[in-house]
């Protein structure tokens, strides 16, 4: 029973992560336990879990009396998390290292499925690939404690979000990104653990860069050009 509630949690979930990315779920928006119940078919119990799970990730804000609302993007806490992850991704590969013909084939599949759900412009599946290529590989490293760090951050959820900032830059992007991670394999084929590990710590913080470039404020020159041009378009006012 455990295990199907966590399914069903996991179903609301994520269907609340795809409609905050589409924009179907504006920041502001208020989130009624009992409607999502309902449109899903299951219990309060599980949508009230899965809110819960969002709103430690920073998507949604839960206050009392006022109920759960969508927030804003957080890139800051983003930030924070995949600077995390870089520590433990670039250490992880160091200790993979012989890495097992069982785990490097499986690297290589989910590359192959990053690649398949690309050209067939499913998202959601390229973001689970790429998730469950990066767990491999803390999951190589025998460290449970790396792993249980890796996965209390939900990178099912946050690499969904960067995924979504790396589209909006074009798919080009996206798939740079997928050589990056096959050029990794191909350094832990060869038993390089220092080259992989440094390579996937420069792959995480190219996320990064794409992350803090949604932070910074628009540059001086187009703001003055915005408000030049809204000048030359705007009505003249009649005396």
């Amino acid at each position: 029973m455990k295990i199907r509630r966590t399914c069903m949690r996991d179903e609301v979930r994520d269907l609340v992560v795809e409609r905050i990315l589409d924009g179907t779920y504006p920041a502001g928006t208020r989130l009624k336990e009992l409607a999502l119940a309902g449109e899903c078919n299951v219990s309060q119990a599980p949508v009230r879990e899965a809110l819960r799970e969002l709103e430690a990730l920073g998507l949604v804000q839960s206050e009392r009396y006022r109920g759960t609302r969508v927030r804003a993007a957080d890139n800051a806490q983003l930030l924070e998390a995949y600077e995390l992850r870089a520590l433990l991704q670039e250490r992880s590969a160091q200790l993979a290292v012989p890495c097992s013909t069982a785990t490097l084939e499986d690297l290589s599949a989910a590359v192959q499925s990053m690649r398949k759900s690309v050209k067939r412009g499913d998202f959601k599946a390229h973001a689970e690939a790429a998730a469950a290529f990066h767990r491999l590989i803390v999951e190589a490293s025998r460290n449970a404690t790396f792993l249980r760090a890796f996965d209390s951050l939900h990178w099912e959820v946050r690499g969904r979000i960067a995924v979504q900032k790396i589209r909006e830059r074009g798919v080009d992007d996206l798939q740079s990104f997928i050589d990056a991670h096959a050029a990794i394999v191909s350094q832990l084929e060869r038993g390089d653990g220092v080259g992989a590990g440094r390579g996937l710590r420069q792959l995480i913080e190219r996320v990064m860069v794409v992350i803090e470039s949604e932070s910074l404020p628009e540059p001086a020159s187009k703001t003055a050009l915005k408000a030049a041009k809204k000048m030359v378009h705007s009505k003249p006012r009649r005396h």
